[in-house]
């Protein structure tokens, strides 16, 4: 799939990747915060471990940009399809909650990439 804005030679690449542990009930967070923030980031792929009886959130910088507490993720990291078309744009920080709503069961662990770039 096709990211846009497409890329300048230029940018920088971003995958951040991440990974929580969660019971059945609990909640986890992830912050991806990007290590030069004097740009807008293009952030078109964010990938998380796709699990029955979880929901899924995305915030970019404060606004939520997929859920509220969507029953599937945007896409699944074995994957990394580019979801978000114009892609979302961060400046300071992408937040993905992940919570586990089953009420039995053994602990799931949920991988998380965030992938995009910035120009320099």
């Amino acid at each position: 799939m096709l990211y846009t804005p497409l890329p300048s030679q230029a940018a920088v690449p971003i995958h951040a990747v991440g990974r929580v542990d969660l019971e059945p009930g609990e909640k986890g967070v992830v912050e991806v915060e990007p290590e030069n923030q004097t740009s807008t980031h293009q952030i078109p792929v964010v990938a998380i471990s796709n699990y029955d009886r979880a929901t899924y959130t995305v915030e970019c910088d404060g606004t939520e940009r997929f859920g509220p507490n969507a029953p599937a993720p945007p896409t699944d990291p074995d994957d990394l399809t580019a979801t978000f078309l114009r892609a979302l744009e961060m400046e300071n920080n992408v937040n993905v909650t992940i919570r586990d709503t089953r009420t039995t069961g053994n602990s799931r662990e949920y991988e998380i990439h965030v992938i995009g770039y910035e120009e320099a």
